[in-house]
């Protein structure tokens, strides 16, 4: 899958993931790169936005961003980010880490959130755990705050967002495959654990109006390397 990525770019894999998946490659306006993809709802997992780019605060970098929508059964809320020395220093001054109880994954991490036990709850899956260890993303978090995102993808009022971010820009199926799994298995946790309402609430708002608009292209892919003959 390198080799496909070295030919023809990441943005080929991207829409050729999109195909195999039954989702739609989005350009934000006619000619453009790509500004992402979306994964329609299935029988395992929620859909979902993938973005190739990462926000930090105002600032917006290369990266990949996994997103899903949903309908909060209550207030709980978490986050994890790859720990960093500052963060072992906020620690020595009293700074939330909650341990999961797992050496490798809480010494990788900084592990947040208001209900602790809950949060350990999350994190019991061995799947899950093992998943954020092998691709480990720069930060995994519920925002309810939709000025965190890009107009153009429309998030909802009052909708909650499970985002997954990783700082380097995916040039594989594989690692687009294994954070499209992070996002499923935690959702299906967060639904176990009661914070979410229900799984009719788990979709994309349909594709944020921009994929409406004439120019906004859904490309199928045609490669003697990807497609039968």
């Amino acid at each position: 899958m390198t080799f496909h990525s070295d030919l023809f770019g990441w943005d080929y894999v991207w829409r050729h993931f999109a195909d195999a998946k039954g989702g739609q490659a989005i350009e934000i306006s006619e000619g453009a790169a790509l500004g992402g993809l979306t994964l329609p709802h299935s029988e395992t997992g929620p859909a979902m936005v993938i973005t190739p780019f990462v926000h930090h605060g105002k600032k917006k970098s290369k990266g990949t961003t996994v997103m899903t929508f949903f309908q909060a059964g209550d207030d709980f809320a978490f986050s994890i980010q790859t720990e960093k020395l500052t963060d072992q220093v906020g620690k020595a001054f009293g700074l939330q880490d909650v341990q999961i109880q797992d050496a490798a994954f809480d010494s990788k991490f900084l592990i947040q959130g208001n209900d602790e036990a809950r949060i350990q709850r999350l994190f019991e899956n061995p799947t899950l755990r093992d998943a954020l260890l092998f691709q480990s993303p720069s930060q995994m978090r519920i925002e309810t705050d939709s000025s965190h995102f890009d107009p153009e993808w429309n998030v909802p009022h009052g909708v909650s967002v499970l985002v997954c971010r990783y700082d380097h820009l995916f040039g594989k199926i594989d690692e687009l495959e294994t954070a499209m799994n992070v996002v499923i298995t935690t959702m299906q946790q967060l639904a176990v654990l009661g914070a979410v309402r229900g799984r009719t609430a788990m979709r994309v708002n349909q594709p944020h109006e921009v994929a409406e608009q004439p120019k906004t292209q859904s490309h199928k892919l045609h490669s003697p390397l990807l497609d039968p003959s």
